[in-house]
């Protein structure tokens, strides 16, 4: 048997911006759907061969800044959150607080 330490993925979020919602719609947004997505994949999962439960899931989220300069910035903020978030047990979004002004 072997543990899967972590999978990392990262989702662009661009709707609430295109619709021309505020800053505070778009992160409430984006705390939205990771609930939905910790919820949704909390369930089994059943292959051919095995079936398992996801154990928990740690969920950084982050805002794009005009003091960013590359896109690794905005990943470091989400990757930063993330660890919080795994930090405090998982299964709950964290909004990063760090800004590049």
């Amino acid at each position: 048997m072997r543990n899967l330490n972590e999978i990392k993925f990262s989702i662009l979020e661009l709707a609430p911006v295109r619709e021309n919602k505020t800053i505070a719609d778009a992160l409430h947004h984006a705390l939205e759907l990771a609930q939905k997505l910790i919820s949704d994949l909390k369930e089994r999962i059943e292959t051919d061969i095995l079936a398992f439960w996801l154990p928990s899931f740690s969920i950084g989220i982050a805002e794009f800044d005009d003091g960013m300069k590359e896109k690794s910035e905005l990943l470091n903020c989400a990757d930063a959150a993330m660890y919080e978030s795994k930090k405090n047990g998982g299964n709950t979004p964290v909004i990063s607080k760090r800004k590049y002004r």
